[in-house]
């Protein structure tokens, strides 16, 4: 009678074990899976871009400081990267004491149509602000790159006019007949700024970076540098860090 008992008390033990080990292999096995896709997730990174200067269509001597966002999504052998989808952004400007000047301000994707349409009226080709552009064109996809490739969207981030001492951010209402580059919600008077740009990809916003935007000075110095280094996903990796920087080490082309 004591032997069927242990006999069965043993098979119970096994029983537990063989579930245990099963629900350690399945909880392994979704560990493994979301390890795999957060390696390939889009790494946004923002950059400086060109600073522009021309003659606008009303033939005034202007000058756009651009900046750029790249996809650097980590590069492992056999993990695609993602491409970060429908991606928006807001830049706000603020003192250097980091009041906040204006209003936040939608990012316009320079990637995006002008938001005219150019109609004739008495003979002469004149442009209609098309609204239908304004949603459009705050929304862009971003592939993956190398962060030492050019392929990246960027975006202005204000403008100024020479002769004027004043600056102004610049997104898509900035075409309307009633601004003409000149947008009041974002009037920058002399002096200089912090520029936070904030990317989201499908409405999950990442971390911001900051910049200086320099308007203390004549329309020659306007200029946007870089004040600090970029910041981490503060959602967080899945592995601990050290492991993705060996991980970055072993596998990562610079």
């Amino acid at each position: 009678m004591s032997d069927w008992i242990v006999q069965i008390n043993l098979l119970f033990v096994q029983v537990l074990i063989g579930a245990g080990l099963s629900l350690l292999f399945t909880a392994a096995g979704v560990v493994a899976a979301l390890w795999y896709a957060d390696l390939g997730k889009p790494q946004i990174k923002i950059k400086l871009a060109s600073t522009l200067e021309g003659d606008d269509s009303l033939n005034r001597r202007v000058k756009f400081v651009h900046l750029q966002a790249v996809n650097a999504a980590r590069r492992y052998p056999f993990v695609p990267r993602q491409t970060a989808h429908s991606c928006s952004g807001a830049i706000t400007f603020m003192t250097q004491d980091y009041q906040l000047v204006g209003k936040v301000m939608p990012i316009r994707w320079s990637s995006a149509p002008e938001p005219l349409q150019t109609v004739v009226i008495d003979n002469r080709p004149v442009d209609i602000f098309d609204s239908r552009f304004v949603y459009l064109s705050g929304l862009t996809d971003l592939v993956p790159t190398d962060v030492t490739e050019s392929v990246s969207q960027s975006f202005a981030v204000a403008i100024r006019i020479q002769g004027d001492i004043d600056a102004y951010g610049f997104t898509t209402m900035s075409y309307h007949p009633d601004y003409q580059s000149r947008h009041t919600d974002y009037r920058l008077p002399p002096g200089n700024y912090i520029v936070r740009v904030t990317i989201s990809i499908g409405g999950d916003a990442w971390p911001p970076v900051d910049f200086l935007l320099e308007n203390s000075g004549g329309f020659e110095t306007f200029n946007l540098i870089e004040l600090n280094s970029q910041h981490k996903d503060s959602r967080g990796p899945i592995l601990p860090d050290v492991v993705l920087r060996w991980l970055d080490k072993v596998f990562v082309r610079h």
